[in-house]
């Protein structure tokens, strides 16, 4: 049986695990970058960074799933404000067949974005299971899809009011 994660002995098994291995391994210190072989302390000799021995999967990298989610959140604050100020000449036109258009649009591509940033803020396990690089395959996908699509949307709204 294993010892408890909190006790001291637990601690002083998981220091020789990792000089052990920085004994027979070249690692590199997460924060500089310094070769870490040989060292029997629990910190970097360079930086004086706290180093621990750990389980990692090639799947858990954050730039695919953060290129995602920013992807919908910028585009989420875009039509939120765009969505304000559009609200203002539709007020004062009282409803305006070109300002409702608009901000109905707006709004929709507001909800579309929330529901992504959701989904990504409550599916992220489903995420981590995929290989890292349908991940970023994924991620662009996302970022291109946002993009175009407002691109789409909104060279649409422009020429439907320069037809008006």
């Amino acid at each position: 049986m294993s010892e408890p994660i909190d006790s001291p002995d637990h601690d002083a098994c998981d220091g020789r695990a990792l000089s052990d291995w920085l004994g027979a391994h070249d690692e590199a210190c997460p924060i500089c970058a310094y070769n870490l072989r040989g060292v029997r302390d629990a910190a970097c000799p360079e930086c004086n960074a706290p180093i621990t021995l750990g389980v990692r999967s090639p799947n858990a990298i954050a730039g695919p799933w953060a290129l995602a989610l920013i992807s919908f959140s910028l585009a989420l604050g875009f039509d939120g404000v765009m969505s304000l100020f559009l609200l203002l000449p539709l007020i004062a036109q009282s409803g305006a067949a070109a300002a409702v258009a608009m901000w109905t649009t707006m709004v929709t591509l507001g909800v579309i974005s929330g529901f992504g940033v959701v989904w990504m803020l409550r599916h992220r396990r489903v995420w981590l299971r995929m290989p890292a690089r349908r991940q970023w395959r994924v991620a662009w996908t996302i970022f291109l899809a946002v993009g175009f699509g407002h691109a789409l949307v909104g060279g649409g709204l422009i020429g439907f009011l320069m037809l008006l």
